[in-house]
């Protein structure tokens, strides 16, 4: 059975720590699922972006 690893970001202004973590977890699996986080979710967590979702998207 293949496993999937499943993680989220902003990844608004992507950078070097970004990939290096995207590919730490990939070798934790067959496959790598990333979801981006929505302006209003990081708002939840008290977090602003740099980059509005609607324009990185």
């Amino acid at each position: 059975m293949a496993k999937t690893v499943l993680t989220y970001g902003t990844f608004d202004l992507f950078h070097i720590g970004h990939l290096n973590i995207l590919k730490r977890l990939k070798e934790k699996g067959d496959r790598l699922v990333v979801g981006v986080s929505t302006d209003e979710f990081n708002a939840i967590k008290g977090k602003k972006p740099v980059v509005p979702f609607e324009q990185a998207s």
